[in-house]
């Protein structure tokens, strides 16, 4: 097999792409998708629900939910495929982040979608980026209830 010598160069440039270069390289096509971030599967159990416990559980808990929104008792049940209350839009519309009011609520996009309201979660400061691409990572799996 003959080496490719501008295949070093062309990953250092690429930065944070390079694994999905060397991906296509090695499995020889066009887009590698397992190999980029999204394919590592994340767990509503595991890591969205921690999140959602830790930052916003204080003001969407059953007998006090801001909104008529409980994320304790059954997150997922509460979350996907439910219509919001200030939206056309679903809260967890699963695979689809443009159309999942609960990501542009707390990335701050709601009102572009027509909705109203603070950046979740409210007074209480934004979702670390880690947090965020947890939640986005897990709607663009599917949202599963896991």
């Amino acid at each position: 097999m003959k080496r490719n010598p501008l295949l070093p160069g062309l990953l250092l440039a690429a930065g944070s792409w390079g694994l999905a270069l060397v991906g296509m390289v090695l499995v020889g096509t066009v887009w590698a998708a397992p190999l980029l971030a999204d394919s590592a599967p994340v767990s509503l159990a595991t890591d969205v629900a921690p999140i959602m416990t830790q930052r916003c559980v204080m003001c969407h808990i059953a007998g006090a939910a801001q909104g008529g929104l409980d994320l304790y008792t059954n997150l997922w049940g509460a979350i996907v495929n439910v219509k919001s209350t200030q939206s056309s839009l679903n809260l967890v519309e699963p695979g689809d982040l443009d159309k999942s009011y609960l990501y542009l609520k707390l990335t701050g996009a709601q009102l572009s979608a027509g909705g109203s309201g603070a950046q979740m979660p409210f007074q209480a400061g934004q979702l670390d980026a880690g947090q965020l691409e947890l939640i986005r990572s897990w709607i663009a799996q599917g949202a599963p209830n896991n």
